[in-house]
């Protein structure tokens, strides 16, 4: 039996991206505690993730998500950060921002994650209702990303807070940023270029 060259590049793939996540998780103790926000009207579809590292928050509750869940948010310990992204995002992309407590990323403090598959899509809100709006918003000709939000709708969305644009220079570059939150890297993944 003859093993084809297709072979050779699979696991190669495997282990460029598991590299690439490692380089971006060197620095983080577990349990993380995290706040997943998902798709209004059910808990198919992750919209953000929110997760801080035990030393500034102990993860001491776990709950799991329902289709008639009305919370705001849904709390879970997180034991292993590939897996559980692994496990929500599937093969769709996400935008990753990790900060630090030192201006040389040495310290994690917490991440954020965003799905990033170009679509603008209500997260849970309080009771039921309606939250954010968010989005993940690619600019080619500015070779920028950012995450974009609005509580009126996909028609009008802003910067989110936290996150700016960011030029490519940055993005899975594992440079140290310091933006208005403070120090941080970003990556998305799967690695890919912007169009």
């Amino acid at each position: 039996m003859r093993i084809g060259p297709g072979f050779v590049l699979l696991p190669t793939i495997f282990y460029l991206l598991v590299s690439q996540f490692a380089a971006a998780n060197d620095s983080i103790d577990y349990p993380l505690d995290t706040r997943a926000f998902y798709a209004a009207g059910g808990c198919d579809t992750l919209v953000s993730a929110d997760m801080v590292s035990p030393q500034y928050k102990l993860c001491t509750t776990q709950t799991t998500c329902s289709s008639n869940d009305t919370s705001d948010d849904i709390r879970v310990c997180v034991e292993d950060r590939v897996q559980y992204f692994q496990d929500e995002f599937g093969a769709s992309p996400y935008l990753l921002a990790d900060y630090y407590a030192d201006s040389s990323c040495q310290k994690f403090w917490m991440s954020r994650a965003f799905l990033a598959d170009g679509e603008c899509r209500a997260q849970g809100g309080m009771s039921g209702a309606t939250g954010p709006y968010l989005a993940v918003v690619t600019n080619a000709q500015a070779k920028s990303i950012g995450v974009y939000m609005s509580y009126d709708g996909c028609y009008n969305l802003r910067f989110y807070y936290g996150i700016f644009p960011l030029s490519t220079t940055n993005l899975n570059s594992g440079v140290c940023v310091n933006d208005k939150n403070g120090y941080v890297k970003y990556y998305l993944f799967p690695r890919k270029e912007l169009r």
